[in-house]
């Protein structure tokens, strides 16, 4: 079956050390994917992401250089449908959090994902550089310390956080498939961390050269 987008959901909050919100996956072959953004005086790190009280895994978390940003992208093959909790726990409480998350249909149960990418940066806009192929689709997740982004003109915004205690904001997109993909969201300079990766399709033949592994 085609790869396909599912259903989008998310919320944010200030001064907490967690943060939890509803999400209903449906359809067959399914893929979810988490998305927890955070800032702080302090920079905390993500000590996990859990869908219906179930462990999911990382596919990267990455801290600018300041720190004052963190993105970070977990997923869960196969997860139950219906409406069910998504949670993220932070090792500190932070200013400002954000989440999102996202699932898809007619995905590749056994190397759901290629390798990530992950880039940070302080100027408009903020970008990655994702390696795909053609009828894959790439998902990606920002976290930008700035009230208000604008996603990239191929891309389509599956979720935003914006405005988030007044500083911050997070955004979750997608953009089909190609050789590479660039990934990008604008707003004002500000420091930002991104990171995307590319998702396989249940129906694809094996790519020539396609040596990537799934992540656990």
């Amino acid at each position: 079956m085609a790869l396909a987008f599912d259903a989008a959901s998310g919320t944010q909050g200030t001064a907490v050390s967690s943060l939890s919100w509803s999400h209903t996956c449906s359809g067959v072959d399914r893929l979810l994917f988490a998305g927890a953004g955070n800032s702080s005086g302090t920079i905390a790190t993500v000590s996990g992401i859990t869908f219906n009280s179930v462990a999911m895994t990382v596919v990267f978390s990455l801290t600018d250089d300041a720190p004052a940003a963190r993105s970070s992208l977990y997923r869960m093959v196969n997860p139950p449908t219906g409406s069910l909790t998504v949670a993220v726990t932070y090792s500190a409480t932070q200013d400002e959090v954000g989440g999102a998350s996202c699932s898809f249909t007619g995905v590749d149960q056994v190397t759901p994902i290629d390798t990530p990418a992950t880039n940070f940066g302080t100027t408009s806009p903020a970008t990655v550089a994702v390696t795909s192929a053609t009828g894959d689709l790439v998902v990606d997740c920002v976290y930008w310390v700035r009230t208000a982004i604008t996603v990239g003109a191929l891309q389509t915004s599956r979720q935003e956080q914006e405005n988030i205690g007044g500083f911050s904001s997070l955004g979750m997109s997608t953009e089909p498939g190609g050789a590479t993909i660039t990934m990008s969201w604008t707003s004002t300079n500000a420091r930002w961390a991104t990171g995307g990766v590319s998702i396989n399709p249940s129906t694809a033949l094996p790519r020539l050269g396609d040596s990537n592994a799934a992540l656990t």
